[in-house]
């Protein structure tokens, strides 16, 4: 129904949002990002436990460098078995932490 010029504006020409975003690439980056800026405010909840940013980064990172001893490398793929919890959390960052 459109017009090949229209077409093309609408779809291509609008649409042309793409930017370069200066900042961090992945997860682990942002959270260490976030981490530092927010030492000491709460990170993470779960029902009568709490961690603060800096809290969990220590967690995160001890298990990364377990996992990391371990000769887990880049793309490995790591299994975690937890009921929902802060420990849960804490392993998943570590594992992404250690790049798995």
């Amino acid at each position: 129904m459109l017009k090949p010029e229209e077409r093309e504006k609408i779809l291509f020409s609008f649409n042309d949002t793409g930017v370069d975003y200066p900042g961090p690439t992945n997860y682990c980056e942002l959270f260490n990002l976030a981490a530092t800026a927010n030492s000491n405010r709460t990170a993470v909840v779960f029902e009568n436990e709490s961690l603060t940013y800096t809290e969990l980064n220590i967690r995160t990172n001890r298990i990364a460098s377990y996992l990391i001893s371990k000769g887990i490398k880049k793309d490995d793929l790591v299994g975690i078995c937890l009921d929902r919890s802060i420990e849960m959390i804490s392993g998943i960052l570590g594992i992404m932490k250690a790049g798995a």
